[in-house]
């Protein structure tokens, strides 16, 4: 498959704060930017006839974070906002802000505010209910939906466990839920680990290397290119 230039998206006419973060919304055609300068940015692609359609010359502009936005998740399930849909943004300002990302009101959007961390929130990663959020402060943070909102419009979030056993901070996160439940962490030294959930707590856990293991599944490490 050979890829060819569509469009180019930017937020200024000059040359305007980098873009550290993006996601698309394909059912609405919208791009959605975070900035170095705390900003979200969105595009909203136009059907007009054409077999490309047209995009917003400019962005609209939400200011999010008194930092850089470094990370945004977006989430698209059932039940979750006006239009079953909610984004997730980490920033250098140490806080997770949970949007509407249908409404274009800063008052309006911005549903809830997270609170717990002591760096840059740096990655997050969403699945049925729970929310989790790496920083720079070396620590990993557990979110979940509090029970008994069912009939409100936007879910509420709570911390409920805090992994502070890192050897540095992590930079990226998967998190699958289902009968092998784990949480997949990548960090600053290369190394993405494997964090079991208790079933019997809901917490997760260092996961426990099997005896003998037949393939490394717990670490695994980026080997240095061999020097020639």
């Amino acid at each position: 498959m050979e890829l060819l230039p569509w469009s180019t998206f930017k937020t200024s006419s000059d040359a305007g704060p980098s873009v550290a973060c993006h996601r698309y919304q394909p059912e609405r055609r919208t791009l959605i930017a975070g900035l170095a300068d705390g900003h979200l940015a969105y595009w909203t692609r136009r059907k007009d006839g054409g077999s490309q359609g047209s995009s917003d010359a400019k962005p609209f502009l939400l200011h999010a974070h008194a930092g850089g936005v470094r990370c945004v998740l977006l989430v698209e399930s059932e039940g979750l906002g006006l239009e079953g849909c909610l984004l997730f943004t980490g920033g250098a300002d140490r806080t997770i802000r949970v949007w509407d990302p249908t409404l274009r009101d800063a008052k309006k959007a911005c549903v809830q505010t997270l609170r717990a961390h002591g760096g840059t929130v740096a990655a997050l990663a969403y699945c049925e209910g729970l929310l989790v959020s790496a920083s720079t402060d070396k620590t990993i943070k557990v979110w979940r939906v509090d029970e008994g909102r069912e009939l409100m419009l936007y879910p509420w979030l709570s911390l409920r466990q805090t992994l502070a056993d890192l050897d540095g901070w992590a930079n990226a996160l998967a998190l699958h839920l289902g009968e092998s439940s784990a949480l997949y962490v990548g960090d600053e030294h290369g190394t993405i680990s494997v964090r079991a959930r208790n079933s019997l707590t809901a917490q997760f856990r260092r996961a426990i290397r099997p005896t003998p293991p037949p393939l490394p599944l717990q670490v695994y490490r980026v080997a240095a290119l061999a020097s020639e």
